[in-house]
């Protein structure tokens, strides 16, 4: 959904259902709301269905997050994360 959050920026309230995301390009992360989170943003009550797939680091959530805050947010087991790392948000 999004690239990059920073500036304590924030993502709340998001719904997504049956997702596809994929990243060929090895210099990029994918992440089903963000791929990168910097600078202290903040993801609240959000949830992610489907699949994120990425020829880097990929989370169901965020992918990276240096540092973050994580407020209800849910991966219900339809969710398919596939990467080398794999995050766990």
């Amino acid at each position: 959904m999004f690239g990059y959050i920073n500036n304590n920026g924030t993502v709340k309230n998001l719904q997504l259902a049956n997702i596809s995301v994929t990243n060929t390009d090895p210099s990029h992360n994918a992440g089903g709301v963000v791929a990168m989170i910097d600078g202290g943003g903040t993801v609240e009550n959000c949830a992610v269905s489907g699949s994120v797939t990425s020829a880097n680091t990929a989370g169901g959530i965020a992918a990276v997050s240096l540092p973050a805050q994580f407020k209800t947010v849910t991966q219900p087991r339809t969710l398919s994360v596939q990467a080398s790392p794999v995050a766990v948000v």
